[in-house]
């Protein structure tokens, strides 16, 4: 069972300026809610009030300074989870609504689309919600989540689209997500072999052990330190980022650093981007599931690893092409399974997962690019 108290998911920072006010309404649905403890949280002060029986709280004078705004209630969540900003002399209202008066179902699941882990291993596990408007969107951050066989798995933060199921023993654990009247299950299989006799791995490439969690993006910087350490150098993580040439504070390398990178320690690889097969756009010949089969399967078959692009659906970011890169090192062709190394850790995924517009990881996007990066002269050290 859910533990029956509010973890609330609003966590809001926002900027205020000299004497501002802050103000809002708490609503089920089109009810006000009453008595809804709300807390304002900043370097210089921390205020606590409830709504009144129009739904409404207020802080006044607020000095300048950032803030987190808590609000909570017993057994509930609540919406939305975004930034604000009050500009000088300006008040604002920060409306929130009660979680389940606004969703119709929550849908629990692995990105990759396999629920087996090694032990020791961390699994990602990912959440939809489906709204009653009939909107679909990530929701992972805006629930409850536990494991009820926590011998066997329990839950770690991770970050915005996914937390870790982290697997401690062998076994079968059953996670839940949601909140506590509208709730998903996984089950996740923890196992200690997790290549099986007829996976086909390229040898000699091991991701690293663990990664700066507090910079984002990083995904590209341990696919790269993975090739790195494969071609002989040995080199940290930070050392990797800082090859790159833009140094975002807070950001991992970006996609047009990968070149550079590797051009820095004379790695020969192609660096391709591929159009993909859209009905808008009747130019482009190939499906997802062509290319990354002729540009990912089959490469990885010849011994030739393979980096490239994913999405998370539902699309959280539209105007991206690229959410995530995964280094692909192996495939099991009576399972249809890429095997690849996502940040510190193996998952397999098969291709019609990936192709098919299936919650999770997907190579499907708004722009129809698949971004792909091959190194056709590795060999093992």
């Amino acid at each position: 069972m859910l533990r029956k108290w509010c973890f609330f998911i609003l966590l809001i920072s926002v900027i205020i300026f000299i004497g501002c006010d802050l103000q809002g309404t708490v609503k089920n649905g089109d009810t006000r809610m009453e008595g809804v403890i709300v807390t304002l949280q900043g370097d210089k002060l921390t205020q606590t009030t409830q709504t009144d029986e129009n739904g409404k709280y207020s802080f006044k004078n607020i000095p300048a300074g950032t803030y987190t705004i808590i609000p909570e209630k017993e057994g509930c969540l609540f919406t939305p989870k975004d930034q604000y900003v009050i500009y000088p002399v300006m008040s604002q209202w920060i409306n929130f609504k009660l979680l389940d008066s606004l969703i119709e179902s929550i849908s629990v699941m692995t990105p990759c689309g396999s629920n087996v882990v090694k032990t020791g291993g961390k699994m990602r596990i990912m959440a939809v919600a489906t709204y009653k408007s009939g909107k679909e969107e990530i929701a992972t951050d805006l629930i409850h989540w536990e494991s009820l066989d926590t011998d066997i798995a329990h839950i770690k933060d991770n970050a915005l689209f996914t937390k870790f199921a982290v697997a401690d023993h062998p076994g079968c654990a059953t996670i839940v997500g949601g909140t506590d009247d509208i709730k998903d299950t996984l089950e996740i299989e923890v196992t200690d072999q997790f290549f099986r006799a007829s996976d086909q791995v390229i040898p000699g490439i091991t991701p690293p052990e663990s990664y700066p969690s507090t910079v984002d993006g990083v995904c590209i910087d341990t696919c790269l330190w993975a090739m790195i350490h494969a071609n002989g150098f040995d080199v940290t993580m930070a050392e990797v980022n800082k090859t790159g040439k833009l140094h975002l504070p807070g950001f991992g390398l970006t996609v047009m650093e990968i070149t550079p990178v590797l051009n820095h320690y004379d790695i020969n690889h192609n660096n391709i981007t591929v159009r993909c097969l859209d009905e808008r756009l009747s130019c482009n010949t190939e499906t997802y599931e062509d290319v990354l089969r002729e540009k990912v399967v089959e490469r990885v078959q010849q011994g030739i690893p393979v980096m490239f692009s994913l999405k998370y659906l539902p699309d959280y970011t539209p105007i991206a092409a690229i959410d995530h890169f995964v280094l692909t090192i192996g495939y099991n062709e009576d399972t249809d399974e890429l095997i690849y190394y996502d940040m510190n850790q193996t998952y397999r995924s098969t291709v019609t997962k990936l192709t098919d517009g299936s919650f999770g990881y997907s190579t499907i996007n708004l722009f129809g690019i698949m971004n792909i990066i091959e190194f056709p002269d590795f060999e093992p050290m």
